[in-house]
């Protein structure tokens, strides 16, 4: 395929602009969207033909959309824990604006949809996470996140078009928000304790995750655009080498940092997974996957990118829903 016209949704946002920035190294043409609730339009590469406005717009999708290839669907609103308290801001910003684009995609005979769905598909099932496994969820984050999958591949076998679900783990790098109380536990635990403050831990800390460095996931950009041997197939994106506990993380920090932060343990979050890990053997067999990234060095590199940027205060800006007891206290009282 010659110079092919791709789109990414949500291309101001982490992992958006960095596959906008991968491909546009392979001069592709690149459409992208975003209506920076929660992206920054500086995170935007250069060379990208930049469109502001939401995904709930079917005739904006249609427009826009027309003559491109690929569609990459990444925009989303990640918020798993909080979606317990806010259900309709997640699910709408998640499933409804998945419902939306695939509309306009099939309208301008797009030739392959990749979904980006969430580790979140698994619920509580025991680790490593394989693909064969049911999805389980256990949070309306999660259950939009595998709506959206379930929608994705019902309209395919309809319409005719490809489509791949790829579910990344844990990504973290430079151009991640690290100023949201609600999500990405690497870049909140790192902002805090640059500002020598004690990160919040919920429950024993023991709680162990795969963390993905963000370099790994865009080397397989190209392959889940045009690799027929994934067509039609769920594939996890992560490292399955080293598994490593929150209490782990905070140790690995105070080492790179030269400090001795001791966390500050709260009570654990309603339905938070205790084991969260996948399996990577599917990645590796089908995209040559691999980890090659040190997850030290990816830390170092993202502690030195926040100093660059500046430490920040903490900012509560999502509408919470429902304010009940069960409000993680963190949260309530605005503690970070």
């Amino acid at each position: 395929m010659a110079n092919p016209c791709i789109f990414i949704s949500g291309v101001a946002g982490f992992l958006g602009s960095h596959l906008a920035e991968r491909a546009l190294s392979k001069n592709y043409r690149v459409i992208g969207v975003d209506n920076l609730s929660l992206g920054n339009k500086e995170n935007v590469p250069e060379g990208v033909e930049f469109y502001e406005y939401d995904l709930l717009d079917l005739e904006k999708n249609k427009r826009y959309t027309k003559n491109v290839d690929i569609v990459f669907h990444a925009a989303a609103y990640p918020f798993d824990n909080l979606s317990l308290f806010s259900p309709y801001q997640v699910t709408q910003n998640t499933f409804t604006i998945t419902s939306s684009l695939l509309s306009g995609s099939i309208h301008n005979q797009v030739k392959r949809f990749i979904f980006c769905s969430s580790m979140a598909r698994y619920g509580q099932q025991k680790s490593p996470f394989t693909e064969e496994m049911k999805p389980q969820p256990n949070t309306p984050y999660g259950i939009a996140k595998v709506a959206g999958e379930n929608l994705v591949k019902n309209l395919a076998e309809t319409h005719g078009f490809e489509y791949v679900i790829c579910v990344p783990h844990n990504i973290f790098g430079p151009r991640q928000i690290y100023n949201d109380p609600y999500r990405n536990a690497v870049s909140i635990i790192i902002n805090q304790m640059l500002q020598d403050l004690p990160p919040f831990i919920y429950g024993d800390g023991e709680q162990r995750r795969s963390f993905s460095p963000i370099q790994d996931v865009v080397k397989i950009f190209e392959d889940l655009l045009f690799s027929k041997k994934i067509q039609g197939e769920t594939i996890n994106i992560g490292p399955d080498e080293r598994y490593i506990t929150l209490n782990d993380l905070v140790s690995l920090l105070n080492e790179i940092m030269g400090k001795n932060i001791k966390p500050r343990y709260v009570q654990m979050r309603l339905q938070e997974v205790k084991e969260a890990h996948c399996s990577s053997e599917k990645a590796k067999r089908l995209l040559n996957y691999q980890v090659s990234t040190k997850l030290e060095t990816a830390l170092k590199e993202m502690v030195l990118w926040i100093k660059k940027q500046g430490v920040k205060k903490f900012s509560y800006n999502n509408k919470i829903e429902i304010t009940n007891s069960k409000f993680p206290e963190v949260w309530n009282k605005k503690l970070y």
